[in-house]
């Protein structure tokens, strides 16, 4: 109930994935304005929890405080440069508070984009490392082209604990390619990123 996690909200020693939690459950619940507070405080304890940014920037959207908006998208883009919605979420912003220089760039990056990367999911390990997954959407290249996407993790106080890569071949126009890519560590993940190149 959304007492509860407000209670759980204001209580001390939360942990960065709880914070996460207690924000889903705000935004499955439509209480937006809480599901920021959630996803902040995610964000306050992992600054490279990309999910948390992408989440904290859609429950601002979704509560109409476009003017917060563009400097979390910024930073979820600068994480997963790939992401459509995430250029998409910054256009909408800017373009709402009449930020005419962000709406171009953010305009430009989308339609430079030959694939987007989509539905991204961390999921910790309870003893260290994580998986990320998510799909690839092609929009220009011809399928089968290779894409590699290489993730870097990062600890619960910033700093990278390593990468891993996933190799995999694009499908047609518009259709979107699973994929998951686990990293193994004994470290707790608290974020991660990636870069992409075409083969």
């Amino acid at each position: 109930s959304s007492a509860l996690y407000e209670g759980l909200l204001s209580s001390p020693g939360v942990s960065g994935p709880d914070y996460y939690a207690i924000g889903v459950g705000f935004y499955q619940a439509d209480d937006f304005g809480n599901a920021v507070r959630g996803f902040s405080g995610a964000v306050d304890q992992n600054p490279r929890d990309r999910d948390a940014l992408e989440m904290w920037a859609r429950s601002l959207q979704l509560d109409s405080i476009y003017a917060e908006v563009p400097p979390v998208a910024r930073r979820w883009v600068e994480l997963d440069p790939y992401s459509q919605s995430g250029w998409a979420i910054l256009a909408q912003a800017a373009n709402f508070s009449g930020d005419a220089q962000t709406t171009q760039e953010a305009m430009s990056a989308i339609q430079g984009l030959e694939l987007s990367v989509e539905q991204l999911e961390l999921q910790r390990f309870g003893t260290g490392g994580g998986a990320v997954a998510g799909t690839v959407v092609n929009k220009t290249l011809e399928a089968g082209r290779s894409v590699t996407l290489r993730f870097t993790f990062y600890g619960t106080d910033g700093d990278s604990v390593g990468s891993t890569s996933e190799t995999i071949s694009v499908a047609e126009a518009g259709a979107p390619q699973p994929f998951e890519a686990q990293f193994d560590s004994t470290e707790t993940i608290g974020g991660y990123s990636y870069e992409l190149t075409i083969g």
